[in-house]
């Protein structure tokens, strides 16, 4: 737990959280082979520090360390099978379209067009 401390202190640095607000531990059984994922705690005074760290969340794709690393919301099941559908209707309309990227944004699919690289 050690390594998982270090790791997820350097994490949130590049996120700009203070580490001392948040407390983690490891969900799901142990399996060989396989990576479970971490549940972090923020505290009760750094609430406002949630929707911050899930906003900048995506800068870590950009990051040597952490770009396999995602981070999203506590969600209730109803939540989890409301946005799971979601995420299906977005790569459905991916798959059709992939002029154009699409996300998800305030419960709802969105889109804009791709960009590409006129450098010629």
């Amino acid at each position: 737990e050690d390594g998982d401390t270090l790791q997820l202190d350097d994490m949130l640095k590049e996120l700009g959280t203070p580490c001392d607000s948040v407390t983690f531990v490891r969900v799901g059984a142990v399996k060989q082979g396989s990576v479970r994922p971490v549940r972090l705690t923020f505290a009760v005074d750094e609430k406002d520090g949630v929707p911050q760290t899930l906003s900048r969340a995506k800068e870590l794709k950009s990051s040597e360390k952490f770009s396999a690393v995602f981070l999203g919301p506590d969600r209730s099941v109803e939540e989890r099978k409301a946005h799971r559908l979601l995420v299906e209707e977005m790569k459905r309309k991916r798959s059709e379209n992939p002029d154009k990227v699409y996300f998800i944004k305030q419960g709802t699919v969105c889109f804009k067009a791709r960009q590409t690289d006129d450098k010629n």
